[in-house]
């Protein structure tokens, strides 16, 4: 029988091995699911793989909450920096791009517990824009890099795509080469808002991504989420003046 878990805590670190000096690749956030895939033979680490986009990797068995049953379909993203839930015992912050079940006179439960919340705002799975890409990229701005982030206080390039696109209704893969493989391929100069643009290492595999706020200007996580220049070569940082990145492709991604 399948096993199955929700994250109860603000941020929970999911690494690609079962230790804490193992490289971070991504996180769970609020309300994010789970399926247990493994324990590790010293029962302190939890292989996992994430609901939302299929991703593999372990957890500390210690933050694992049991979920018997996965939540509906009607679930809700925050769309603020950070928002404020109580229990009965206490309360803490959970932040932007968090999810939780349909609230009903301000509380919900999750895996039996309850929670409360006093004031949201969010978006509902289902719903696309090209509009609110830009006030919810915006939200993100100046958030540092951090290699497997997903919060504005650190956040990888691919990590900050997703989250955008989650609260606007789309669903995408976590990692850039996986997020490239889908939509539509527009050539250079047709590229507009909400297209995603791709970028190529030295051995032509796709390692950076980032959003297009327009025809020129991209918002992407290098070092922090800033705004820079495209042009047919790549990423003109517009602080150095110098190329950070060469153009792979450009897709356009929809409902």
């Amino acid at each position: 029988m399948k096993k199955f878990g929700v994250a109860t805590l603000s941020i929970i670190p999911v690494r690609t091995e079962p230790s804490d000096k193992a490289e971070l690749c991504t996180q769970l956030l609020f309300g994010d699911e789970y399926e247990v895939l493994a324990t590790s033979e010293n029962l302190k680490w939890l292989k996992i793989c994430t609901i939302y986009d299929d991703y593999e990797g372990w957890m500390d068995a210690k933050q694992h909450t049991p979920q018997e049953i996965l939540q509906e379909d009607n679930t809700s993203v925050i769309s603020t920096l950070t928002q404020q839930i109580h229990t009965e015992n206490f309360s803490f912050p959970i932040v932007l791009g968090s999810v939780f079940p349909s609230i009903k006179e301000n509380t919900f439960e999750l895996a039996t517990q309850k929670f409360y919340i006093q004031t949201t705002q969010e978006t509902s799975f289902g719903y696309f824009e090209f509009a609110a890409l830009q006030s919810i990229a915006f939200k993100y701005l100046n958030a540092p890099y951090l290699w497997g982030g997903k919060t504005p206080f650190g956040i990888d390039c691919s990590g900050f795509v997703q989250q955008v696109f989650k609260m606007c209704g789309i669903k995408l893969p976590r990692d850039a080469y996986q997020q490239e493989c889908l939509g539509i391929n527009i050539v250079f100069g047709e590229q507009t808002t909400g297209d995603l643009v791709f970028f190529a290492g030295e051995s032509g595999r796709v390692i950076h991504v980032g959003l297009m706020l327009d025809n020129e200007t991209i918002i992407h996580a290098h070092a922090y989420v800033r705004l820079d220049q495209l042009t047919e070569l790549g990423i003109l940082n517009l602080k150095t003046n110098l190329y950070s990145h060469r153009l792979h492709s450009i897709k356009r991604m929809g409902p």
